[in-house]
């Protein structure tokens, strides 16, 4: 009896938890997406590729639902911004995901 009130404690909030996920498939998908962009244009930028080539493979990329208007601003923030001049690989594209799925930040804890 005491192993299945553990269970069912510990099962609680994880269930209340995933059921009000702050974002849709769609929206995560999308975030997926734009931090795969900037960690491609990242890599391209540490290959010496020139900005216009890395605008190109982001925006040619089909499926990736990503305007030349938002893989301008991507490569500009990439390639100019001093914040990003040691980003990249996975560390970069799950920054932007987390930042992308969480405007506002990550929801706090219960106190």
């Amino acid at each position: 009896m005491k192993n299945m009130f553990v269970f069912v404690t510990l099962l609680v909030p994880f269930s209340a938890f995933s059921q009000q996920a702050p974002y849709t498939p769609e929206q995560q998908d999308h975030c997926m997406k734009l931090g795969m962009a900037y960690q491609m244009v990242a890599e391209g930028r540490d290959s010496n590729w020139p900005p216009k080539t890395a605008l190109n493979t982001i925006t040619a990329s089909s499926g990736w639902g990503i305007s030349v208007e938002q893989g301008k601003q991507i490569v500009n923030s990439v390639y100019s911004d001093p914040a990003f001049v040691d980003a990249g690989g996975p560390a970069l594209a799950n920054q932007i995901y987390q930042a992308c799925l969480y405007p506002h930040g990550k929801p706090k804890p219960f106190q």
